[in-house]
């Protein structure tokens, strides 16, 4: 989507978007810390 369809939709560009599904909590660990390591960049 460009930036005119995501403001449309209502999507900020500082929005966080978290998934939640059944995982083991070592691999939600791990997928958080790495959107967290890319978003520092």
């Amino acid at each position: 989507m460009n930036e005119q369809e995501l403001a449309k939709a209502g999507i900020s560009p500082n929005l966080v978007r978290i998934l939640v599904e059944t995982k083991h909590i070592d691999n939600i660990i791990a997928d958080v810390s790495q959107a967290l390591d890319k978003a520092a960049g």
